[in-house]
């Protein structure tokens, strides 16, 4: 056995003795995917975005290729942004996840002292590009010249990582970012649901029914009638923190239906639910057939075993075609000392 986790594109054996060497047959076994046996790389090949970049030979999705054993910037598998106050690298995963570590590989040609005080991020929100989000780690020690290093971020969920040097004419300049995660159950699919009123067929079932076809006629969409303050209501039959939230418009009309729509979660039915704590005051603008992306408590989440959609007004109605709800039973973050290094 290999003594943990040695990278490379050579495998050499060598006889230190007097007799000659012979063998018949060598077999390697490794992960062509990730450092870690156990973990599947849900970055590598994904959208990414950096503050600046100092030459096009060194671009953002060098990053994610997947080239984590090549870390000599001149081999193509490297990035590097120029010297500016704090730099930030983002890697958009394209749909939540839940994380359990994040991996950085460092230079090994040289300027291994610049991939220091890293700060990383996750979460749903891509506005500021992701600096809003949650912090998994900050402050983070120097990573070994041509080393690598892991992060323990357990049970945190997101779309997006962002790495940030938090420091003044800092480069951020490393190979190799690796993302081990799992897609985020939807915890709203084929839950109960239940509504103020039905018409057209649009029953609260098929808010959750996991096809996100936002064409009413196919029968994948919800609809109340007109009425003052209409509501729809999943219980997720179980207490969650509940992190983020995707709800899909309607695409064939009548997209100004969802404009002011309040989200509430919790644990109580008192009035139907609907005076539970919010998740955002109320969401605008959702674009006709799009599905939107709401973050609870700026991704920190709101805890509670319903969920509600409510559009306060009279003469409203209450129509959309998919509610996904994301989060976890408890909210964890691992421990600082939960770090590993290896050269």
């Amino acid at each position: 056995m290999c003594n943990a986790n040695h990278l490379g594109r050579y495998v050499t054996v060598k006889d230190y003795g007097l007799w000659k060497l012979t063998i018949c047959e060598i077999e390697v076994y490794a992960t062509g995917n990730c450092y870690d046996s156990g973990c599947y790389n849900v970055a590598k090949g994904k959208g990414v975005y950096i503050s600046s970049l100092y030459t096009a030979r060194w671009p953002a999705n060098n990053a994610v290729d997947g080239n984590y054993w090549s870390t000599n910037i001149n081999s193509g598998s490297c990035t590097h942004s120029n010297a500016q106050t704090n730099p930030w690298f983002r890697v958009d995963l394209w749909q939540e996840m839940i994380i359990s570590k994040v991996y950085l590989a460092n230079r090994g040609d040289c300027c291994g002292d610049q991939l220091t005080n890293v700060m990383i991020r996750i979460g749903n929100d891509d506005s500021n590009n992701g600096l809003k989000n949650p912090i998994c780690r900050q402050g983070l020690r120097a990573v070994p010249q041509g080393g690598y290093v892991y992060y323990a971020c357990p049970n945190m969920r997101g779309r997006q990582i962002t790495l940030q040097i938090v420091k003044t004419n800092a480069v951020l300049n490393f190979c190799e970012i690796q993302v081990c995660g799992t897609l985020a159950p939807n915890l709203a699919l084929g839950k109960p649901t239940v509504q103020s009123s039905t018409v057209w067929n649009g029953t609260p079932n098929l808010g959750v029914d996991g096809d996100p076809n936002p064409t009413y006629n196919i029968g994948t969409c919800t609809h109340t009638t007109s009425e003052k303050n209409p509501w729809w209501r999943v219980d997720l039959q179980d207490e969650y923190l509940v992190t983020s939230i995707h709800i899909t418009n309607r695409g064939d009309c009548c997209e100004s239906r969802l404009w002011g729509i309040e989200i509430r979660i919790g644990n109580s039915l008192a009035f139907e639910g609907n005076n539970n704590a919010k998740c955002i005051s109320k969401m605008w603008n959702v674009p006709k057939g799009a599905t939107h992306t709401v973050m609870c408590n700026a991704g920190y989440g709101v805890k509670g075993r319903y969920v509600n959609l409510l559009i306060p007004g009279d003469n409203k109605i209450l129509t959309f075609c998919e509610l996904m709800v994301f989060g976890t039973r408890d909210k964890q973050v691992g421990s600082l000392l939960d770090i590993g290094w290896f050269m």
